[in-house]
Formats: C-alpha cells, sequence, structure tokens
C-alpha cells in the first residue's frame, strides 16, 4: 500500500470515424475511477511561450499499487484535487516494482 499525495484517473476514448452519411464522429473522453498514487516531480520548467500561448512542462515519476496498468493518457492530480496535467506514458516508462507491489510511472 502506497502512502498517496494524489491520484490519477486514466484517459479512454470513444468513438471517431466516419458515420453513414459521410460526417466525422467526433472523440469523445472519458475519465476513469480515480487510482491513489504517490508522485514526484523530476523537473519543471515555468511559462514556456509556444505557438501564441504560453505552457507549463514537468516531468513526474509516479508511484501505484499493482493493478493491470498499459500505456495509457491520464490526468495526475494532487492531494487537494487540482491537475496538475495529463501525461501520455508508453511501456518503456512504466516498471513493475514486484518485490514491493507496485508500479512506477515516469513521464
Amino acid at each position: 500500500m502506497i502512502l498517496g499525495n494524489g491520484h490519477i484517473r486514466v484517459i479512454a476514448e470513444h468513438g471517431g470515424g466516419i458515420d453513414g452519411n459521410g460526417d466525422p464522429i467526433p472523440v469523445t473522453e472519458e475519465l476513469g475511477r480515480p487510482i491513489p498514487c504517490n508522485y514526484q516531480r523530476n523537473s519543471y520548467q515555468g511559462r514556456v511561450a509556444e505557438h501564441g500561448g504560453t505552457h507549463s512542462t514537468a516531468s513526474y515519476t509516479v508511484i501505484i499499487d499493482m493493478v493491470e496498468f498499459g500505456p495509457c493518457r491520464f490526468r495526475l492530480y494532487d492531494r487537494t484535487g487540482a491537475c496538475l496535467g495529463t501525461y501520455e506514458v508508453t511501456a518503456r516508462g512504466i516498471e513493475p516494482l514486484e518485490f514491493v507491489g507496485n508500479i512506477r510511472i515516469t513521464v
């Protein structure tokens, strides 16, 4: 069991494609159930101006209890429920820590 300081929610995408009339079907996103986590920020780059707007860039290491978890997009939330960002993890960023029964996610 981890000592959580936040949670993640996996983003599932539904729909998309072309309907019978040749019109596009919009993709809808649905958030999965909250998964408790312990996260640590690895790096943070303050406000960056790009394409006429600004954004922040951060990378995190996230620890969750051992569950079935594969490459996906997810949102990371802090203890208060504030969203820290949306991230995409590949298979290379998922490391089972079998000895302690956790999974380490690096984004």
